[in-house]
């Protein structure tokens, strides 16, 4: 059986596959080599270092919405809040892998390309170019340290309670100490995570609109 030639796409797939897996700490050159069947050396023929590889593994997330994502038609805002809820879903499908996606901005032109798409439908929405970045780059930053917040899985950090194992343990304080808490809690889907983060983003894309004089 002839065994499958190395290439970066390998070498990058295989990656992500040991982060989503096993989590980032489990990502080591000679991992990988292992996982590929070569020695660790042989992978710098394809990415020259560990920050090259990381940086590599975010384009291959990112790459993942390029041809699949959905921005919905109509007005910009309405197109800003279906790019959020994509990326979020995005994010969330990859949860081992956030950290990297936060720590490691989009640079290569692979990763870009989603970046463009993006741009291209704001702006079929009526915004202008400089502007169409400066509320992608709100809403995108704002969901991402939303999900980061959200998975609760930077490298080496214990696991802590669901968002949902949260909100019962603020639904259960008691009504007399607590009023307003159990209140707010009884009556909104506030600490839930689909309802906080639909609520957030109204809001964030509300004032944009306001900002930008839509």
């Amino acid at each position: 059986m002839t065994r499958q030639p190395l290439s970066r796409e390998r070498v990058v797939a295989e990656a992500l596959r040991i982060v989503d897996r096993d989590g980032l700490d489990a990502l080591t050159m000679r991992r990988l080599g292992g996982a590929l069947g070569v020695e660790a050396m042989s992978l710098y023929h394809h990415v020259p270092n560990k920050a090259a590889l990381l940086d590599a593994v975010v384009e291959a997330i990112m790459r993942e919405d390029v041809d699949h994502a959905t921005f919905g038609d109509g007005p910009w805002t309405d197109r800003l809040q279906h790019i959020a809820i994509g990326y979020r879903g995005l994010l969330l499908r990859h949860p081992n892998a956030v950290a990297i996606v936060a720590t490691h901005p989009l640079t290569t032109p692979g990763s870009m390309l989603i970046v463009e798409r993006c741009l291209g439908t704001l702006t079929e929405g009526g915004l202008e170019p400089a502007e169409a970045l400066a509320a992608l780059n709100a809403v995108v930053l704002w969901t991402l340290a939303y999900v980061l917040a959200e998975v609760g899985r930077l490298p080496g950090a214990p696991p802590g309670a669901s968002p949902e194992e949260a909100h019962d343990a603020i639904a259960a304080l008691a009504p007399a100490e607590f009023p307003l808490v159990t209140a707010a809690v009884a009556q909104t889907t506030w600490g839930l995570p689909d309802g906080e983060f639909r609520f957030g983003l109204e809001a964030m894309v509300r004032g944009l609109a306001t900002v930008l004089g839509d």
